[in-house]
């Protein structure tokens, strides 16, 4: 259910001109799924439980999955 509000609502957390300006840049593709993705990564991040929060080897993973 998080998942689909947040989805819902994720133009209201970035401007469109990122995603526009991204598309002419051919290094790195940002969509709206690598902004969705990126969005539930910080969720995990800031988790009052440290056992859902990731360690920074899992975020350096995460990260580098999400841009390529």
């Amino acid at each position: 259910m998080r998942n689909a509000v947040l989805g819902h609502r994720i133009s209201d957390l970035y401007h469109p001109a990122i995603l526009l300006r991204n598309s002419i840049d051919d290094e790195i593709q940002v969509t709206e799924e690598c902004v969705l993705k990126f969005f539930q990564l910080a969720m995990a991040c800031c988790s009052p439980s440290p056992s859902i929060r990731p360690n920074i080897k899992q975020v350096i993973r995460k990260l580098e999955e999400i841009i390529h």
